[in-house]
């Protein structure tokens, strides 16, 4: 890990380093040195993991353990790719795509290709993990606007030695809903469903891509009724991005919600359903002739519905300032009738500003068919 030595100059493992804001890698970098964000990371790695850097065994035992478990659970759920898209309609906890952050919201979904400080881009990729200067980083968003329902995410990253570990809940709480009997008239009785998500997230760099993982508990609370319309789940996801030569593109791979239902909604119900896995592959561009455009383009290929085509703009005039909007269609439509939006949100975007150690992310979220919109806040920072 080369923790004794800090000093300016040494060669980096990613010659590719890019700076913290995303825009172009340091001078250093380019010439296979280390920039100066990546020498603090360095130093607060290994003045804070003093553990790692002396006991190098207990890193590649760390690492080991994420390999395996990756192997274990993907090898026990190999059998669910193979009967993909056959059981329309029993995909559970759906409202789990629900969950990102303002920036990759503002984005349409994309912007996992490319490594940012955003640690709430773990949500869409596990292994976009930027290395920070700060041992830990912590970050909040908050989704509010149509739909009668509100959204919060909470995480906490902190660092250990090269492997990054972070904690995210998530929730959606919806506005109470009048119950109904069977002819129609009230009850008397309101319902509030309540949707939540513990992950633990782990990522590791390694020399040509860094890789993450993360272990979800999922809770879908529908009623107040005892043992009644509650039902809880497990999932993994799984995430590449490569380490891009050149800080002009780049490519990630992941995968998301692979995981099976434990609990069943109902006492007699049906349990052990699979959710909506998704695989998503991602890709960037950066022009040369619009210095501080970021070009995203995403595919998902759901399990149980259409693939979707995704793009995204992010527009960078300053360190501390970013523009982003973006657009998403399942790709049949793209074929049949380009101009037609069949998703739930017509258009994206939004902002993010950085001053003095706090960074503020807003997105709008446009929805079909004149239901309104969806405001999204999100703040950082790191200590």
């Amino acid at each position: 890990m080369n923790c004794g030595n800090k000093k300016a100059g040494l060669p980096c493992e990613n010659p590719a380093f890019v700076s913290q804001e995303g825009l172009e890698p340091s001078t250093h970098a380019l010439k296979g040195h280390c920039s100066t964000t990546e020498l603090l990371a360095r130093e607060t790695q290994c003045s804070t993991s003093f553990l790692f850097c002396k006991f190098p065994p207990m890193l590649f035992f760390l690492r080991s353990t994420i390999l395996a478990l990756f192997l274990t659970f993907f090898s026990a759920h190999a059998g669910d790719f193979s009967n993909w898209s056959t059981n329309s309609g029993q995909g559970l906890f759906s409202f789990l795509e629900l969950f990102q952050g303002p920036r990759n919201t503002a984005l349409s979904g994309t912007g996992s290709s490319a490594f940012t400080p955003d640690i709430l881009a773990t949500l869409v990729n596990p292994g976009n993990v930027l290395a920070s200067p700060t041992q830990h980083t912590v970050a909040i968003s908050w989704e509010a606007g149509a739909l009668s329902q509100q959204e919060g995410l909470l995480a906490w990253r902190f660092n250990l030695g090269k492997t990054t570990l972070q904690t995210t809940y998530a929730w959606i709480s919806n506005d109470p809903i009048r119950g109904l009997d069977e002819s129609g008239a009230e009850t008397g009785i309101s319902y509030q469903p309540f949707d939540q998500s513990i992950n633990l997230t782990a990522a590791y760099p390694f020399p040509d891509f860094t890789f993450g993982a993360t272990a979800k508990w999922i809770r879908d609370h529908l009623s107040d009724d005892v043992g009644d319309y509650n039902a809880i789940g497990l999932a993994m996801d799984w995430g590449l991005v490569w380490k891009s030569p050149s800080p002009r593109y780049g490519f990630a791979l992941s995968v998301l919600d692979l995981g099976k239902q434990f609990t069943p909604y109902t006492a007699n119900g049906v349990d052990n359903l699979a959710l909506n896995t998704r695989i998503k592959l991602s890709t960037h561009y950066r022009p040369v002739a619009i210095r501080g455009l970021t070009v995203y383009l995403d595919t998902d290929f759901p399990r149980y519905s259409q693939a979707i085509g995704r793009l995204g703009l992010e527009y960078n005039p300053s360190a501390w300032f970013q523009l982003r909007a973006g657009t998403a269609r399942s790709l049949s439509s793209l074929v049949k009738n380009p101009a037609s939006a069949d998703l739930a949100s017509v258009a994206t975007g939004g902002l993010g500003v950085t001053w003095a150690g706090f960074t503020f992310d807003y997105s709008i979220n446009i929805l079909r068919d004149g239901f309104g919109q969806l405001h999204r806040l999100g703040l950082r920072t790191g200590f």
